[in-house]
């Protein structure tokens, strides 16, 4: 970066730690920041930060060679960086889930997997709904087959109606084709039929995976069962004495 370009660069007014060793610009804005952090969580960070060449300077370790962020504003950048410099460990009570989506768009960027994991825990506590989730999710690093999706498959599947014409554009056309194969195994099962065979590629084990998570939430918790199961033993005597007095009246 020329010097002249450096004139108009301000160093950041919390951002600014004594013995910061990686400097980063975003915008007009200097943060001298912590390289271990960077180089711990991010694949991408170690490797931009690997030992330079012989006679090289090191990069981010002085104004000069400052990382330039192009693609993140400042207070894009201070977001993100709060989830190292938080003063609360764990507790985030003023982080929004917009601000959330974006540490995710970041982390899943810049290849910090744990950061992307903190970021959809939080996000889990928020309201939003099932499309909406999986829509974030994948967009931002989540396979079809990714665990943390499941229980939103099957709050999809458990809904009762099929996706509407909005849902399916916001979706990738893998997963639409995928909810529509819960959504049959859904009605096939609430009907008592089988499914349908399904070929080695229509993801088999995962539609199990969510019928089994649909089944887990509509399971009668132990004081039901108990009710049910005395439902069921008053209704056979009943019918055994409905029986008795039906056959003692000549009815059968």
């Amino acid at each position: 970066m020329a010097h002249s370009n450096l004139e108009s660069v301000k160093t950041h007014p919390k951002y600014d730690f004594t013995g910061g060793d990686l400097h980063v610009i975003a915008e007009n804005t200097e943060f001298i920041i912590h390289r271990y952090f960077f180089e711990r969580e991010s694949a991408k960070f170690r490797s931009l930060l690997s030992s330079p060449s012989p006679g090289q300077p090191q990069q981010g370790s002085s104004k000069l060679t400052a990382i330039r962020l192009t693609e993140v504003t400042v207070k894009e950048f201070e977001k993100f960086l709060m989830v190292f410099y938080n003063p609360t460990y764990t507790l985030y009570p003023s982080t929004t889930a917009s601000d959330w989506a974006l540490i995710l768009a970041l982390a899943d960027s810049w290849q910090f997997a744990e950061v992307a994991k903190l970021a959809i825990r939080e996000l889990e506590k928020s309201t939003m709904s099932a499309i909406e989730r999986i829509v974030l999710y994948q967009r931002h690093g989540l396979k079809l087959e990714a665990p943390e999706l499941v229980v939103h498959y099957a709050e999809v599947g458990r809904r009762g109606f099929p996706l509407d014409l909005r849902e399916s554009k916001m979706l990738a056309l893998d997963t639409v084709v995928f909810l529509n194969q819960v959504m049959h195994a859904v009605e096939k099962a609430k009907s008592g039929e089988p499914t349908s065979p399904l070929s080695p590629t229509d993801n088999v084990a995962l539609i199990k995976r969510v019928m089994e998570e649909i089944n887990l939430k509509h399971a009668p918790s132990a004081g039901n069962k108990f009710l049910l199961a005395v439902y069921r033993h008053k209704l056979k005597t009943f019918r055994k004495q409905q029986h008795s007095i039906q056959t003692s009246c000549g009815v059968w």
